[in-house]
């Protein structure tokens, strides 16, 4: 039998790896498309899930009998679930990075459990308490926060004197992508902790990931047709480390910390990501310390843990 605490410490150990590939999926996305940054990350995790689904069960005909239990409702159920991280949602998260930085665009977009949460209450899976209104007050309190404290450098390569004589402004953009982005995370942890359970985390990702090479490859084709859908093989060696620690182990760990978890909770933990990537994005020099971001932040991710009863 499984420990109760496992699920809920998985899905808070996908906010960890999540807060490390942001950080750097940020800065490799003023390079390269971003369904070029996702299409390398499914690319990494799928034959690595593919091989851990044959060793898990035991054998070749044990790993064909796994795959075999996926009906065409766990394929819509996963369809949502990649259209609102890989396909879509990451990219829109991507974007917003560009004006309002990694914390302040994660700090918006990590709202997400609000949306799973309404979800849950709108089928009926979730009463709503009295004392969530502050929750939502902290929330919204720290979005205004992170959004006033002004934008992120568009261009890296700028000396910090440089940014201390910009004029700070509300990146309108980036908070409408933001936002948007926020929604599809919620899509996705919806859609996760529906069927998540059904699968082994295995079997779950590798159909997840096989939908994400597609989505990533065909909206790549569309959208930015004149982007390398590729990376190269310099940042594909570059970043492969990063690949299998969070494509791969990071995926691992939502798909079954959300499974294994209650509605509620599985989701909060893995929005932490916030109050992670403040110091990740600080060490890597993609962001200088701000005492009002952070506060934002602290409030955004408090605030999402009040609306969602975690403490």
């Amino acid at each position: 039998m499984e420990p109760s605490f496992l699920g809920p410490l998985c899905a808070l150990g996908s906010s960890v790896a999540w807060a490390l590939g942001s950080s750097s999926y940020s800065k490799l996305s003023r390079t390269y498309s971003p369904f070029s940054i996702n299409l390398a990350r499914a690319s990494f995790a799928l034959p690595l899930f593919i091989l851990m689904t044959f060793l898990v069960s035991g054998g070749l005909i044990e790993g064909l009998a796994s795959y075999q239990r996926v009906t065409f409702v766990h394929w819509g159920w996963f369809s949502i679930s990649i259209l609102g991280s890989y396909g879509l949602g990451d990219i829109l998260f991507y974007w917003s990075t560009r004006s309002m930085g990694v914390p302040g665009a994660l700090a918006i977009a990590s709202c997400y459990p609000v949306w799973s949460f309404l979800a849950g209450v709108w089928i009926g899976r979730e009463p709503i308490h009295s004392g969530q209104v502050f929750g939502l007050g902290f929330t919204l309190l720290g979005v205004v926060i992170v959004v006033l404290s002004g934008a992120s450098p568009e261009n890296l390569g700028e000396s910090l004197n440089d940014l201390e004589r910009k004029k700070k402004k509300v990146p309108w953009t980036g908070l409408f992508l933001a936002v948007m982005a926020s929604i599809g995370w919620g899509a996705n942890s919806f859609a996760v902790a529906r069927v998540g359970e059904q699968l082994s985390p295995s079997v779950a990702n590798t159909v997840r990931m096989t939908l994400a090479f597609i989505f990533c490859l065909g909206f790549g084709r569309l959208l930015v047709p004149k982007d390398p859908i590729f990376l190269s093989r310099r940042e594909l060696f570059r970043y492969s480390w990063l690949f299998v620690i969070e494509a791969f182990l990071g995926s691992l760990l939502y798909v079954y910390g959300l499974a294994h978890s209650s509605f509620v909770v599985g989701p909060a933990l893995a929005a932490l990501a916030p109050v992670i990537s403040v110091p990740v994005a600080v060490l890597l020099k993609l962001e200088k310390f701000c005492i009002s971001r952070t506060l934002g932040v602290i409030f955004v991710v408090f605030g999402v843990s009040l609306l969602l009863e975690v403490f």
